[in-house]
């Protein structure tokens, strides 16, 4: 079990509570794609407690405090899911992190609405790591999401 950033370092020791739980999701290997956050009291993810919880010195914060959001199921048992429209790899995904599990690993909320509407409203500030997405949507043979970003980082057990 790894998981490796998107700069490709390995963090697991710093994530620790998620390796462990993902060893737990059933599969050989996977490739989760997601969000890595620190809830404050309202439900909102802050960068700044994801930074002193990650961080070497003395915080309120620590890394058992920290969730990950799975978005993006990339790859599974040996099957690469890439080429997939997202909608296809997000069923797949559901069927692994079930939504409003308790656990570290969740799954992320999606919402319908037209990307330039949606950016420019109250709600999208509260969501750090938004970002649009067609459902129909495959990454390119070069591993760059087509109509967004990848985020956060991959958690492979193998």
């Amino acid at each position: 079990m790894r998981i490796i950033t998107r700069d490709g370092y390995d963090w697991t020791d710093r994530f620790a509570p998620v390796a462990v739980e993902t060893q737990q999701l059933g599969h050989e290997t996977m490739i989760l794609d997601g969000e890595a956050v620190v809830l404050d009291d309202k439900g909102r993810s802050d960068f700044g407690m994801l930074q002193r919880a990650l961080s070497k010195k003395p915080s309120l914060h620590d890394p058992r405090e920290i969730l990950f959001f799975a978005f993006d199921l990339l790859y599974l048992d040996g099957r690469e899911l890439r080429r997939l429209p997202l909608s296809e790899r997000r069923l797949l995904l559901e069927s692994i992190v079930v939504a409003g599990r308790a656990g570290v690993i969740r799954l992320s909320e999606e919402v319908e609405a037209d990307g330039e509407e949606f950016s420019g409203s109250p709600a999208s500030t509260a969501w750090r790591g938004f970002w649009p997405s067609a459902v129909t949507s495959p990454i390119t043979p070069a591993g760059a999401p087509i109509g967004r970003r990848s985020n956060a980082f991959a958690a492979t057990a193998s």
